[in-house]
C-alpha cells in the first residue's frame, strides 16, 4: 500500500506541476482577453496560498484516489498472483465494481461536458442574435474620436463653432472621408445626457414633471454620416447657426411619445421655460444609445450645436464621426492631422472606429462567451479521453474473448459493433443526465441572453449531436485495433 499510494502521489504532483504551469499562462492569456475595466486593478498572483492549495490538493487528490485500488491490490492471494504472473485476464469479469466505477465516471464527464457545452451553444446564439439587431444607423466604415476644448481658449459658442468648422472644412477636404460631422455625444461613446422640456400650447398636467427625452448637438454632416434616415422634414443645416431661429431634429419614438396623432414637424419646445422656443424641423430614424439589449425607451432631441437653444451651451466635449468607403483605421491620421492643423496645442483621444464601440458594449458577454467555450471544449476533451480510455482498457482485458470471437469467424464489423456499442452506451447515459441537469440549469443564464430561450431547441439539438459524434470517434478508435485482433496471439496469453 505505502509503495502504491506513493506512486499516487508521485502522479498527483507531476499533475500539479503541470497545472500551475498551465495556469501561469492562462491568467496571463485571460487578464489579456477581458474587456476594459473587468479585471482593472485585480491582481492574480501565484503566491504561496496558492501553492500551499495546490500542494494540499495535489496530496488529497493522491490519497483519494490511490486509497482504493492500493487496498484491493494488498489482498492479492496466490490464485490471483499466479494468473497475474501469467498475464491471464479470465478474472476480469469477477471486477463489476470496479468497471461500474470506471464507467460512472465516465458517464458524469460526459454529463458535465455537455452542460458547458449548451451553456456555451446558448451565449453563442445570443451573440449571434445581437448582430443582427438594427441600431437605427449605419457603423461601418465610420471612425470616431473624442476631443475636450480648454475653456479658457474657447469660452463661447463663436470660438467653439470656429473649431468645429475648420476641423471639418479639413477633413472634407481629406482624400477617402466621404462625409464627417462632430456631436457632443454619440451612440455608445459612454456619453448620455437628459433634457426636460415643454411643449408651445401643451403645457404637463398639474403636478407631472416637464417632458423629458436625451438631447445631442451636433453639426450639420452628422446625420448623413450615421446615415441616420430621415422621416420627414429636414435635417440640421449649415443656415442653423448662431442668430438664426433655433431648431431641432427629433427621433420617432419621442414624435409617436408626444405627438401621436399629429405632426410633429413645425412644433415648438422650450428647454428654460418658455423664455425661448425652439422650432421641430425634423424627425429622423430612432437609434439606440448604449445597450443592443435595452434601450432607455426615451426618445431623442438634436440640437445645432452652431446655434444657443438654451438646452445647454456647446459643450468643450465632442466627437469627431468621418465615414470612408475603406477601413475607417484608415481614418485615424487624418482626423488627428486636422485638428492639430486647427490647434496645435488641441489633442484627441479615443480613436476607434464605430463598430469598435458597439462591440466594447458586448465586452462583457463575448469574454463570458469565451471562458465557457474553453471550459466547454476542455471538458469535451476530458470525457472524449476518459471514453477512449475505458473502452481502450475493455478491449485489453476482453484480448482472448475477442480473439475466441475471430476464430469462430466473427466478422471484423461486428466485434467492432460489439465494442462501439459498449461505448456508446455510456456516452448516451451521460449524454440525457447531461440534458436533464442542463434544464434545470441554464435558466440561471436568462440575464446573459437575448434573442434565445434558455431551452433553446437548436442548441439542445445540435450539442447533443456533437458530443456523441465526439463519443463515437473516441469509441472508434479503440473498436478499430480490436478488430485487428490476432487470434492465435490473443489465445497464447494463457
Amino acid at each position: 500500500m505505502r509503495q502504491l499510494l506513493s506512486e499516487s502521489i508521485l502522479l498527483s504532483f507531476g499533475g500539479a506541476i503541470l497545472g500551475l504551469v498551465v495556469a501561469r499562462g492562462g491568467i496571463y492569456l485571460l487578464l489579456k482577453l477581458a474587456p476594459e475595466g473587468v479585471v482593472a486593478g485585480n491582481m492574480v498572483p501565484l503566491d504561496v496560498y496558492v501553492l500551499l492549495f495546490t500542494a494540499a490538493t495535489a496530496i488529497l487528490s493522491g490519497i483519494v484516489f490511490g486509497a482504493a485500488p492500493a487496498c484491493q491490490l494488498s489482498k492479492v492471494d496466490a490464485v490471483t498472483g499466479n494468473h497475474a504472473l501469467k498475464g491471464s485476464t479470465r478474472n476480469s469479469t469477477a471486477e463489476p465494481a470496479r468497471q461500474a466505477l470506471r464507467s460512472g465516471l465516465v458517464i458524469l464527464e460526459m454529463g458535465f461536458a455537455i452542460v458547458l457545452l449548451l451553456a456555451a451553444g446558448l451565449v453563442l446564439r445570443s451573440l449571434a442574435a445581437l448582430g443582427k439587431i438594427d441600431t437605427g444607423f449605419n457603423s461601418r466604415g465610420v471612425m470616431t474620436a473624442m476631443f475636450a476644448l480648454p475653456a479658457k481658449e474657447y469660452p463661447d459658442t463663436i470660438r467653439q463653432s470656429a473649431f468645429y468648422r475648420a476641423v471639418l472644412e479639413r477633413l472634407a477636404n481629406t482624400k477617402g472621408v466621404t462625409s464627417s460631422g462632430i456631436s457632443v455625444g454619440i451612440p455608445f461613446g459612454n456619453w448620455i445626457s437628459g433634457l426636460r422640456f415643454e411643449i408651445e400650447n401643451h403645457p404637463p398636467a398639474t403636478g407631472e414633471p416637464l417632458y423629458e427625452a436625451v438631447q445631442q448637438s451636433v453639426t450639420p454632416g452628422y446625420f448623413e454620416t450615421l446615415k441616420i434616415p430621415l422621416r420627414r422634414g429636414r435635417f440640421i443645416n449649415e443656415q442653423d447657426r448662431l442668430g438664426s431661429q433655433p431648431v431641432a431634429v427629433i427621433d420617432e419614438a419621442l414624435a409617436r411619445q408626444y405627438w401621436p396623432n399629429e405632426d410633429a414637424v413645425g412644433k415648438q419646445i422650450s428647454t428654460n421655460r418658455g423664455k425661448n422656443w425652439i422650432r421641430i424641423v425634423g424627425i429622423v430614424g430612432h437609434t439606440l444609445k448604449s445597450d443592443l439589449t435595452a434601450d432607455f425607451g426615451w426618445g431623442l432631441v438634436y440640437f445645432s450645436v452652431l446655434q444657443e437653444t438654451g438646452a445647454h451651451p456647446p459643450a468643450p466635449i465632442g466627437w469627431i464621426v468621418a465615414r470612408t468607403d475603406g477601413n475607417p483605421r484608415n481614418l485615424a491620421g487624418a482626423i488627428r492631422d486636422a485638428v492639430r492643423n486647427t490647434d496645435k496645442n488641441q489633442p484627441v483621444d479615443q480613436l476607434k472606429s464605430l463598430d469598435e464601440l458597439i462591440a466594447r458594449s458586448l465586452a462583457t458577454r463575448r469574454f463570458l462567451m469565451q471562458l465557457l467555450e474553453f471550459f466547454a471544449a476542455t471538458a469535451m476533451f476530458i470525457a472524449a479521453l476518459g471514453l477512449y480510455g475505458v473502452i481502450s482498457f475493455s478491449v485489453t482485458r476482453r484480448t482472448q474473448e475477442i480473439g475466441i470471437r475471430v476464430a469462430l469467424g466473427a466478422e471484423p464489423g461486428a466485434v467492432r459493433n460489439l465494442v462501439i456499442r459498449e461505448g456508446m452506451r455510456l456516452a448516451l447515459i451521460g449524454v440525457v443526465i447531461g440534458i436533464g441537469a442542463a434544464l434545470g440549469l441554464t435558466h440561471l443564464l436568462s440575464s446573459l441572453l437575448f434573442g434565445v430561450q434558455p431551452h433553446d431547441p437548436l442548441v439542445f439539438t445540435a450539442v447533443p449531436v456533437l458530443l456523441t459524434g465526439v463519443a463515437l470517434l473516441a469509441c472508434y478508435l479503440p473498436a478499430r485495433r480490436a478488430t485487428r485482433t490476432n487470434p492465435l496471439e490473443a489465445l497464447r496469453w494463457e
